[in-house]
């Protein structure tokens, strides 16, 4: 049996595909903490994403589309191809508005070009000793993200909420790990989420949340409930994405006024309603519904443009308006409806085909991923960042082959393999 969890690699050093997650979790975490506002040190250092891709596609081989039916091939393929073709076509109308550099917004900016190949951080789970680095590397995050708390209290610096991303899936190794792996996966989970509140990222809190609720469920088989929770979360994008565009009021509408009610604050003011239906009949008007707007797509919001004029104390978004904030529709304005249907295809064929495995392990990881995937329909905008990357490594993770097949007592044997003893 092939160790998933032992450090083997007979590759050059430069197949080091595990550096390209390193590179983002450094380079995201010095843009945090950094404040330069230099064009010419932001082109180079936004290198970074070009070094990422590097690593991650030069430990590329050919064995690894073994993992891949044939149309789970055709899919990544056409997505692909579909990246390349937004890269290099023309750009749209008032992209002047927002950048006064096409190519350095473009190549640059990890929401626009860069985000379009993202996926293919899903290779990582093939690739050798895959699941090894992605756990070592996630928990080393973790780490570093708690020695960083007590300085950034006593330095009154912002809190790294970046290191603690990995909160939402760690979990589901918790079960097989050893005592000081899971106190290290508890107190990040913890102070996470306090991080989270201090930083005012209520999604990292909420993904805390929706993967404690999907450990418990397969921590104890509960069946049924898990069913229902991979029903819920596969429809979820297109019924808020209907219900959005074709009811009133919607269902955004009633549960922000549902929490209006307790919260007198600002922070529940439905937007998302608005961001669905002005992107939409933007597409729709310029006829753009199938391929999008490419990568520095962007529409006239009616709503944010009268923000601006109604309240003078008010501070609104600008009116012409580059991501919406919302991952589905942030991909039907990049990519249109070819680019939502391959990403949807592939999401959701990938986690069902792993549903039943052999261990709770993927299990829990496909159950999260399909969550992932329900959350788009509020947030998780396409980007090429530490957030999405581990998403479709977790997501390539869970549909191999092989570690399908591992029973729960081969996991506990990789988790407890003396290498990963040492982390």
């Amino acid at each position: 049996m092939t160790n998933y969890l032992t450090n083997i690699d007979n590759k050059k050093i430069l197949k080091k595909y595990h550096y390209s997650l390193i590179v983002l979790v450094f380079a995201e975490c010095f843009l945090f903490f950094t404040n330069i506002n230099n064009f010419y040190f932001e082109l180079f250092f936004k290198i970074y994403i070009y070094i990422s891709i590097f690593f991650l596609l030069f430990s590329f081989d050919k064995q690894e589309f073994t993992n891949f039916n044939l149309l789970e091939f055709l899919s990544i393929f056409a997505l692909f191809i579909l990246g390349i073709f937004q890269a290099i076509r023309e750009p749209v109308e008032n992209f002047n508005l927002i950048t006064s550099n096409y190519y350095y917004s473009a190549f640059g900016n990890p929401l626009f070009i860069p985000s379009f190949f993202v996926f293919l951080f899903i290779f990582w789970g093939h690739y050798r000793n895959g699941l090894y680095w992605f756990e070592k590397t996630s928990l080393l995050s973790i780490k570093v993200g708690i020695l960083l708390v007590p300085i950034s209290y006593f330095f009154n610096l912002d809190y790294c909420y970046i290191l603690f991303l990995p909160t939402f899936y760690l979990l589901a190794g918790y079960q097989y790990s050893n005592r000081k792996r899971k106190n290290i996966i508890l107190l990040g989970i913890f102070l996470g989420a306090f991080v989270f509140f201090l930083e005012n990222y209520r999604s990292g809190i909420i993904r805390i949340l929706i993967s404690t609720l999907v450990f418990m469920v397969i921590y104890f088989n509960l069946i049924a409930l898990k069913n229902i929770l991979k029903i819920v979360f596969i429809i979820t994008p297109f019924y808020f994405f209907y219900d959005t565009l074709n009811n009133f009021p919607n269902n955004l509408m009633l549960i922000s006024d549902y929490l209006n009610s307790y919260f007198d604050t600002s922070i529940t003011t439905d937007t998302r309603t608005f961001i669905y239906k002005e992107t939409f009949d933007y597409l729709k008007s310029s006829s753009n519904l199938l391929v999008g707007d490419g990568p520095l797509g962007n529409y006239y919001s009616p709503y944010f443009d009268y923000l601006r004029y109604s309240d003078q104390f008010t501070e609104g978004d600008f009116y012409i308006r580059a991501t919406a904030e919302v991952g589905i529709i942030q991909m039907l304005l990049k990519g249109g409806f070819v680019n939502l249907f391959l990403i949807s295809f592939i999401i959701i064929n990938l986690s069902l085909k792993s549903f039943n495995s052999n261990n709770k392990y993927v299990q829990n990881l496909s159950l999260i991923a399909l969550s992932y995937f329900a959350y788009m329909s509020i947030e998780n905008i396409p980007s090429f960042n530490f957030l999405n990357a581990s998403f479709w490594i977790l997501l390539g993770i869970s549909s191999s082959k092989k570690i399908i097949d591992y029973s729960d007592k081969d996991m506990y044997n990789l988790f407890s393999s003396p290498h990963n003893n040492k982390d």
